[in-house]
């Protein structure tokens, strides 16, 4: 199903999560990719476009979801689990801060389209090279009011577009959520692969050991750990 096709009456946030976990097959395989062109997967990107991602937080009234916070975190991290760098947030906008110049201080928020500014290459962060998240710079860029928000109206959740509940969190505590969201997806993912890996792990009879046999920690260690993962011990000990 294509963005396009999708009508106003099928536009629930729970039919879009489902379409994203769809999606998560595709989203892991192309993981390495990622990591290697230090850049999203474009067939990904396009993908999450075309299931509603992208407008997940437009307002409804516009043809979006409007999505409530945990919706926001269940799609996040359903994509941070297949892949985390493609977990962290994309756009073809891009949010840059500054300050107004005159009397009083004013520092505000502006958007402008990705193609009015530069990217300058300088992401080398290991395990997360795919996010491509590099230095923006923008000069001698006309933004015009309409794409400028108070950065204190903003922090207190008061933003001019502050039309529904959705839009009024404070600023911080949800940059605080969206940058724990892909540390999360990759959490539960190391933990899926870890369970994995224990599952298929065989260990020495221990039985067979003397009674003289000095205590085993490694053995000790594994069983203790399945245990918190609610599996069966390897072994009686």
């Amino acid at each position: 199903m294509s963005e396009s096709s999708i009508s106003q009456s099928d536009r629930d946030p729970a039919e879009l999560l489902s379409r994203v976990r769809e999606l998560t097959p595709v989203i892991a395989a192309s993981a390495e990719l990622a990591e290697q062109q230090r850049q999203p997967v474009d067939a990904v990107i396009e993908a999450l476009s075309q299931a509603g991602v992208f407008r997940a937080y437009v307002p409804k009234r516009y043809g979006g979801y409007e999505i409530d916070t945990d919706t926001f975190i269940d799609i996040g991290v359903a994509i941070s689990e297949a892949c985390t760098s493609t977990g962290v947030m994309h756009a073809d906008w891009v949010l840059l801060n500054g300050v107004v110049e005159g009397n009083p201080f004013e520092p505000r928020l502006f958007i402008t389209p990705r193609d009015q500014i530069q990217v300058e290459d300088t992401w080398y962060c290991a395990g997360m090279e795919g996010t491509g998240s590099n230095d923006m710079i923008a000069d001698d860029v006309f933004i015009p009011a309409a794409r400028s928000e108070s950065l204190l109206a903003m922090s207190m959740g008061r933003g001019s577009g502050a039309s529904s509940s959705c839009y009024r969190h404070l600023m911080l505590p949800l940059l605080s959520i969206a940058a724990a969201i892909p540390a999360l997806g990759a959490a539960r993912r190391a933990l899926e692969l870890f369970t994995q890996r224990l599952g298929g792990r065989l260990l020495r009879d221990v039985n067979a050991l003397s009674c003289h046999t000095v205590f085993d920690t490694e053995i000790s260690a594994e069983n203790y750990v399945r245990v918190l993962l609610g599996m069966d011990p390897a072994s009686p000990v």
